[in-house]
């Protein structure tokens, strides 16, 4: 949103300032990957150039500014923190700090108070006193409004960022941002493809499945409303019905899990059964995942899902949700930072379990040997089935074809049929007896209708060589006995 820029004099290194001090907006430098546009009615905001994959890490840099997390936001010597974290900054770094958006009223009297007495006690009199006082509790408001709490709960204390600091709400952003205690920085990785023109978005609170007028009044303390899809437009109901249902499901696990909530009180139906478990967190993975918030949300999401899969006993599912949990992980905050419950040393955890025969996952590893051998035997079935169907099909259909044809030629058509079974029954009689390709076809050469017909007959069942040697010499063969056939 719309800022102030200082005109040409350095605030903090100087006693030349008046009420009249001009404050102007300006601009500042961006990367690559998105530039600082006016949007309507919220201000400035970051839009991509180019089209950004997911994954992509879109800003590492360090806070312009930073108070230790021991000063509250209420507390009379914040404002003296601000304004000596702010005289060492050069022109360069000051423009991007100076044009972010504030809300005056985040500065309480107690602050106002601090900031004048530390002003007086540098000196500061008359009009460049009045002067100064503005200035920096205009300062001291940017600071309250646009800080970022740094680590995890804000334990390294809360910082302005040039980048970060720009970057507008949505309710259902497409960028996760964490702080890497390694480096320093503040990180942005983009949570999903973001497109050419897009906006680049963040969230501003935490809890994002809370009803939309919660939200909202959250988000007063930035003084604008959020006009998101989530909020607004035609998908906002089929929302409110899904975030209710993820709020439900939070509140069940903060049961289960015995974490204190400001829901605690409120009645909730309890999982019988990790098996019940299981199914409340493969739900809460396809409600995130339907309402587009797919970063460390989902993350947990399929943590949850690892952790009771593994409770039920479903050692292999639990992995595969591990790795699903891991793979979210680093999209949203890369592979750098580590939480200090991540998601691949949980992983590597249950690759040493499924290592070591873990009786959880030989087990399922049993039952999906079970399934398999299950599905494959239905299959079988199916297929012999469809065979069968096909096969009843062809006859009918010949039976027909053969009924329109005239007498004579009817005799020669179900003469011909009858041979054509006649030989399989021989040819699969010869087969089970042993003998070999070769030789059942010199059994079938030269034979008659007739014959064949006999012969198969006579073959029905035979199983051994010798019974099917005895069979053919018992049958006469062109007016010949069969044992010149060569057996």
């Amino acid at each position: 949103m719309d800022g102030i820029r200082t005109d040409s004099l350095h605030l903090f290194k100087t006693d030349s300032l008046t009420e009249d001090t001009e404050l102007k907006v300006e601009t500042f430098d961006i990367t690559p990957l998105f530039e600082l546009r006016l949007t309507a009615g919220k201000g400035f905001g970051l839009f991509a150039t180019q089209a950004i994959p997911r994954g992509t890490c879109i800003v590492e840099e360090p806070a312009l500014i930073t108070i230790p997390a021991s000063v509250s936001q209420n507390d009379p010597e914040r404002a003296i923190h601000i304004i000596q974290a702010l005289g060492p900054l050069s022109r360069d770094q000051l423009d991007p700090y100076t044009g972010l958006h504030y809300n005056i009223r985040s500065v309480n009297s107690f602050l106002r108070a601090a900031i004048r007495t530390y002003l007086i006690s540098k000196q500061y009199t008359g009009d460049a006193l009045k002067a100064a006082v503005k200035v920096h509790t205009t300062m001291a408001a940017i600071f309250n409004t646009d800080c970022v709490a740094m680590g995890e709960d804000g334990k390294l204390g809360s910082g302005i960022f040039q980048h970060f600091s720009r970057a507008n709400h949505s309710c259902t952003p497409n960028v996760e941002n964490c702080f890497n205690t390694i480096t320093g920085c503040e990180m942005l990785h983009t949570v999903r493809d973001i497109d050419e023109g897009e906006e680049i978005t963040v969230t501003y609170i935490d809890q994002l499945y809370r009803p939309a007028d919660e939200r909202q009044h959250a988000l007063r303390r930035w003084e604008f409303e959020c006009e998101c899809e989530a909020c607004e437009g035609p998908k906002a109901m089929a929302s409110v019905r899904r975030r209710r249902r993820v709020e439900e499901i939070h509140r069940v696990f903060d049961r289960v899990e015995g974490k204190s909530s400001s829901w605690f009180w409120q009645p909730v139906r309890m999982p019988r059964s990790a098996t019940e478990k299981i199914q409340l967190a493969e739900e809460l993975v396809m409600l995130l995942r339907e309402e587009g918030l797919v970063g460390m949300p989902l993350a947990q999401a399929y943590r949850r899902c690892s952790k009771y899969g593994l409770e039920a006993g479903q050692g292999l599912k639990s992995l595969e949700y591990a790795r699903s949990a891991v793979e979210v992980e680093q999209t949203s905050i890369g592979t750098v930072m580590k939480l200090p419950e991540n998601a691949e040393a949980w992983l590597r955890l249950l690759e040493e379990m499924a290592g070591s025969g873990d009786r959880r996952f030989r087990a399922e590893r049993e039952r999906m040997r079970l399934e398999s051998e299950r599905v494959r035997k239905m299959e079988e079935k199916e297929a012999a089935r469809q065979a069968e169907r096909i096969e009843l099909e062809r006859k009918s259909e010949e039976k027909q074809r053969i009924e329109a044809l005239p007498e004579g030629k009817r005799r020669k058509e179900v003469m011909k049929t009858a041979v054509k079974k006649g030989r399989r029954v021989v040819r699969a009689s010869a087969e089970r007896s042993g003998l070999a390709a070769v030789d059942v076809d010199r059994c079938l050469a030269g034979l008659g209708g007739e014959e064949t017909l006999a012969w198969a007959e006579k073959l029905q069942g035979v199983t051994a060589v010798s019974e099917f040697r005895k069979a053919l010499d018992e049958q006469p063969r062109n007016g010949h006995r069969a044992n010149g056939s060569g057996f």
